[in-house]
């Protein structure tokens, strides 16, 4: 431990790591230290990272490189210290002698020492605010242990919303709207807002539609402090919620025919981006009463409800395609953080109700498997000559 004091001492620290955990009974795969200044003294922050959740412990210099060669020991096969000078690696393999070796430094310059450093996401340092504001962070800028799930969904969702966003050909001299159908606690509103207006710069209009007063006036209250312009949030459901037109629909884990409902809205709004994650597909599984060569299969009520997952979203795909949208179904984010990690994107590519394999599929499949009343069947009653090629004008229906 003598180059870890040397290094913490001298000033020339960067960055320190244990790995490779020498027995099953260590929890935490890998522990990361960095360098901090409490109350104007030097401490060592050690993180533990768990699978699931971070765990962060401040401790004065002494204690922590106790800690250290202790773990390094007995706890951690791998050590890495990296100073302004040099890059220090200690080995312990298996059954043979622990080794050191010694590298050029990574990093010449030290980093900054202050406690209260905001979590670097993609988002960058100004979401620090609403992400505060929605309790994602602490007033330290520190995150919350408990909300690292969802620090990660709003990151990936926005990652995929900007990809999405610049296929759909957004205007850039005119109002940007946006609508989060099911909005919940604004997590993601939020997000599209900071995604569109202080990031992108465009003078983006987003409302949050959500059936709980209780979130909505919450969600009020935290963009008014924040002083967001082009951000509000109001009472309503998915179905009885107007809607004028839009460039955006958003609709993320809307309850069973609720995302039908959503799909139904944005394509009437003339949306240009459609963003569906789809929650509880209950409603296609008792239609379903012709499987078959499928029977032997579907006669276990598990693998029922999952293929009814399936063809519920396969037929979603189908009726956004048939509508002029181009589709692609992707995974939100890792399975481990949410069971409902589907994603349909739709992207407006061409004239509406033109396209005979479409429209082919929907039917053909709906016959397979004996399905009637579809929730999205009244797409199938537009004819194409409805619309113009130019579809920049939406479609408003009753």
């Amino acid at each position: 431990m003598s180059r870890w004091r040397s290094a913490l001492g001298a000033g020339t620290f960067v960055r320190g790591m244990l790995s490779g955990p020498r027995t099953s009974k260590v929890e935490a795969g890998r522990v990361s230290a960095r360098l901090i200044a409490l109350q104007g003294t030097p401490h060592l922050s050690l993180t533990w990272h768990h699978d699931r959740k971070d765990e962060t412990r401040n401790m004065t210099l002494e204690e922590g490189c106790t800690w250290i060669g202790e773990a390094l020991h007995h706890e951690y096969r791998n050590g890495l210290l990296c100073t302004t000078q040099r890059d220090w690696q200690f080995i312990h393999p298996q059954g043979r002698k622990p080794r050191l070796a010694s590298h050029a430094p990574g990093q010449t310059s030290t980093p900054a020492r202050e406690h209260d450093t905001p979590k670097a996401t993609s988002l960058g340092t100004e979401a620090q605010d609403w992400l505060e504001a929605l309790g994602i962070l602490t007033p330290a800028g520190q995150l919350r242990a408990s909300m690292a799930d969802k620090l990660r969904q709003v990151e990936r969702y926005s990652e995929i919303l900007g990809h999405l966003a610049a296929e759909a050909n957004l205007p850039a001299d005119q109002p940007v709207r946006i609508a989060d159908m099911g909005s919940g606690k604004g997590y993601l509103t939020f997000a599209a807002w900071h995604l569109f207006r202080r990031k992108q710069g465009l003078d983006a209009q987003v409302t949050g539609v959500e059936a709980r007063p209780e979130l909505v006036e919450g969600c009020n209250q935290a963009a008014s402090r924040l002083k967001a312009e082009g951000l509000g949030f109001r009472t309503g459901t998915i179905e009885g919620s107007p809607t004028g037109p839009l460039e955006i629909l958003i609709a993320l884990h809307a309850c069973n025919r609720a995302t039908d409902e959503a799909l139904l809205k944005g394509i009437d709004a003339g949306a240009r981006l459609i963003l569906l994650a789809p929650c509880c597909h209950q409603d296609l599984r008792p239609r379903i009463t012709s499987a078959g060569p499928l029977e032997p299969l579907l006669r276990h009520g598990l693998l029922k409800e999952r293929f009814a997952e399936w063809l519920t979203d396969g037929l979603r795909t189908l009726h956004l395609e048939w509508a002029g949208y181009r589709t692609k179904v992707i995974e939100f984010v890792a399975s481990e953080h949410t069971a409902r990690n589907v994603m349909i994107a739709a992207v407006r590519a061409r004239a509406p109700y033109r396209d005979a394999g479409a429209r082919q599929a929907i039917e053909s499949l709906q016959a397979q498997f004996g399905i009637q009343g579809h929730p999205l069947a009244r797409l199938l009653e537009r004819e194409s000559n409805e619309h113009e090629s130019n579809t920049s004008s939406p479609v408003r229906r009753s």
